[in-house]
């Protein structure tokens, strides 16, 4: 995937990658302070408050749905905090 600074007119810099995986990537735009996140072909431009809220969400979702366990070599779940 491309960084997200096409779609960025007037910004001096370019985007950083923060995160970059096949299912997303993450990108933290220096002139909006806002994190750009790409699932494919949709791309979400968030606070990082928002994309925190997101994390703790899917982390949640995650260990509340014992997915883990089930694609864990150990088959084991390990302890988690949400913030």
């Amino acid at each position: 995937m491309l960084p997200p600074h096409k779609d960025h007119k007037g910004h001096q810099d370019k985007p950083k990658a923060l995160a970059i995986s096949p299912y997303c990537e993450l990108w933290k735009c220096e002139d909006c302070d806002m994190v750009h996140f790409i699932l494919g072909d949709i791309s979400l431009r968030l606070s990082w408050s928002h994309i925190v809220g997101i994390a703790n969400t899917l982390n949640l979702a995650v260990y509340e749905s014992d997915t883990t366990s089930l694609h864990s070599p150990t088959k084991t779940l390990s302890k988690r905090m949400i913030n």
